[in-house]
């Protein structure tokens, strides 16, 4: 009899995270076909009607897992078993995305499946999230896991939002000089120099450059639009291959001010995370793992892949950074001593703390001195463009 079996598993050689369907008489026969394609199954089960509701279903952003959790873990902390909770909390009026993501957790708990299991299947949960919960539920911590996530994520969101506020005003300053800009330049200024071309105005050197400004930008008016929207549709909906991820990495963290920033951010990023998985009782090389697979940055995937291989070989995680350039001496430090005492999970997350006020500070600083640099950018272009346009106009008006 033929069966439609979903997996997830990576790739034997690139190591890289995976997961689909495949139709096959028995499990055995499907993992033997999945091998031959250079395929390690991590877990597969036969597919069912809610594989095809998660398909559809939208999906849960950071603000929301928060707020599933803390309910959560408020109604846990009473005494009540995780089914009779998670009712519970489906009780409370929600939205329709929150709703949704309880009922699959729901059917997946009545199914007889563990909460990482079912946090697993939704697409969008963080791999770390879900492997500190199953670290939890072995060890018999859950709750304390729970509120320790909480914790991580309330964090990363408050400083994604405090970024998110302090960059609006440089951003709406940025988007009306680029649209004013290439009005003025295909529509006002155009008409202005055919007026004192007609009118034989003696050009001074300024205007004249002006001039050549307006022409170049007219002339490739398109080709920047082009770049505009393509470095948007970069950023906001990632339309990078691995390639480019990671030759776009090395040119950010080559740039002074960008560089020290997104050093700090992965810094962090390893520090908290790491700290979280080992304080559930994750282990090390699986932690490692788990993080490699998680993180967005192409750099640090590398970076992690290469530790974890040579902690295979026995040697100690601080002495496998100390050659990557991305990763700070100060973290390294502490994942030493951390190794050395046996209390690494306590110092990364004491470590990710102070990372993380010291991003959030820098970050508060940075945008502090753009906000006078724009007004003062924008004040030399407003004094140039007026003194080019003037400077004839007024050579004109004597002349009549």
């Amino acid at each position: 009899m033929i069966v439609e079996y979903v997996y997830k598993g990576y790739q034997i050689i690139t190591n890289e995270r995976v997961k689909g369907e495949i139709v096959a008489e028995t499990e055995d026969i499907a993992k033997d076909i999945l091998f031959q394609r250079q395929l390690l199954v991590k877990n597969i089960r036969k597919k069912t009607f809610l594989d095809m509701e998660l398909k559809t279903s939208v999906t849960v952003s950071k603000q929301t897992l928060i707020f599933i959790l803390k309910e959560l873990v408020a109604v846990l902390q009473t005494g009540v078993n995780l089914y009779d909770a998670l009712v519970l909390v489906k009780t409370s009026k929600h939205s329709k995305e929150v709703d949704l993501l309880i009922e699959k957790i729901i059917a997946y708990i009545v199914q007889g499946h563990d909460l990482s299991y079912a946090f697993e299947q939704v697409n969008s949960i963080p791999e770390f999230v879900v492997g500190a919960v199953r670290a939890g539920e072995k060890g018999g911590t859950l709750l304390e896991t729970l509120k320790i996530i909480i914790n991580q994520l309330e964090v990363e969101l408050q400083s994604t939002k405090k970024i998110r506020q302090t960059m609006a005003y440089p951003m709406i300053v940025l988007t009306v000089l680029i649209c004013t800009t290439l009005v003025a330049v295909n529509f006002i200024f155009p008409a202005l120099l055919e007026v004192f071309i007609d009118q034989g105005a003696q050009l001074p050197l300024i205007t004249q450059i002006f001039i050549t400004i307006v022409m170049l930008l007219q002339q490739n008016t398109f080709r920047i639009i082009s770049c505009i929207l393509a470095i948007i549709c970069i950023i906001n909906f990632k339309i990078t291959s691995k390639t480019f991820s990671v030759y776009l990495e090395k040119v950010f963290l080559n740039c002074v001010i960008i560089g020290s920033f997104y050093k700090l951010k992965i810094n962090k990023e390893i520090a908290n995370w790491l700290g979280l998985l080992l304080y559930s009782g994750v282990d090390l090389a699986t932690s490692i793992s788990i993080l490699e697979h998680s993180t967005s940055s192409e750099c640090l995937k590398n970076t992690l892949y290469k530790s974890r291989i040579q902690l295979q070989d026995g040697y100690f995680f601080s002495d496998t950074l100390k050659t990557e350039k991305i990763i700070s001496p100060y973290l390294i430090a502490v994942i030493e001593t951390g190794e050395k005492s046996g209390r690494l999970d306590k110092l990364l997350i004491s470590t990710g703390e102070y990372f993380e006020e010291t991003y959030q500070h820098k970050m508060q600083l940075f945008f502090i001195w753009l906000e006078p640099v724009v007004t003062i950018l924008l004040s030399i272009i407003i004094g140039f463009v007026v003194m080019a346009i003037m400077l004839p106009t007024l050579t004109l008006s004597i002349q009549f």
